[in-house]
């Protein structure tokens, strides 16, 4: 593309009156796009460079209202390490006095797998509580999680899954899928750095297929998450 072709479309000159772009369609508050690069200044988070590679736009029905969030899926990468790939998660912050309105989450993959009963019966038991062992030698881990306030209840979520299929820079009508999402969200309080913070773990089943995805993550500031490529 010329430059002056770029200058137009960032103008917005070559776009039809009145027609939605699939990204003005989702919950997207700090303006993310299939390829976009964002920098993250936390812990060490700082030395990654990451790349969006899929948007999920998720909406939850809830007591005859309708609540937003969304997942940026971002490749993260630095100098001499591995790939790997984790998510964003934003959601509204309507009690937030500031100029930012939303809050963050950056969550890595925990697990991933087939439907499974055993795991099915404890996200649904009664207890609220979802326990962590790993007897890894190298990095033993006992952790208890709970139903964040305490809801008994699963949610599921409306899920709008963007992908640039075809690699081509462009977000076509056809290259959005849609999902039905059922999800369980934990908590437990931890350190980072000997401050107190909250980790929070998610537990995702596709209502599809009975695919779970499970996803454990900690609160970043807003303010500390840059779109450095649009």
């Amino acid at each position: 593309m010329k430059l002056y072709e770029i200058l137009l479309k960032k103008a917005g000159f070559g776009k039809k009156p009145g027609a939605m772009s699939e990204y003005d369609k989702i919950y997207n508050p700090i303006g993310c796009m299939i390829g976009s690069v964002l920098k993250v200044n936390f812990l060490d988070y700082l030395r990654y460079r990451f790349v969006v590679t899929e948007i999920w736009d998720y909406t939850v029905p809830l007591n005859g209202s309708e609540y937003k969030m969304v997942d940026y899926v971002l490749e993260a990468r630095a100098a001499g390490e591995d790939p790997f790939t984790c998510r964003l998660r934003l959601v509204p912050d309507e009690d937030s006095a500031s100029s930012v309105s939303h809050r963050a989450m950056l969550m890595t993959l925990y697990d991933d797998l087939a439907y499974n009963e055993d795991l099915h019966a404890v996200v649904r038991d009664d207890t609220l509580q979802f326990v962590v062992d790993s007897d890894d030698e190298e990095n033993p881990e006992h952790s208890e999680f709970w139903r964040v306030n305490d809801v008994r209840m699963s949610f599921e979520a409306r899920v709008r899954i963007l992908v640039d299929q075809n690699s081509d820079g462009k977000l076509e009508e056809s290259e959005v899928s849609t999902a039905t999402i059922e999800f369980w969200d934990y908590f437990r309080n931890t350190e980072v750095d000997g401050e107190p913070a909250d980790e929070f773990l998610f537990v995702e089943m596709n209502k599809k297929d009975g695919w779970f995805t499970i996803w454990r993550g900690l609160e970043v500031e807003a303010f500390q998450v840059d779109v450095v490529e649009a």
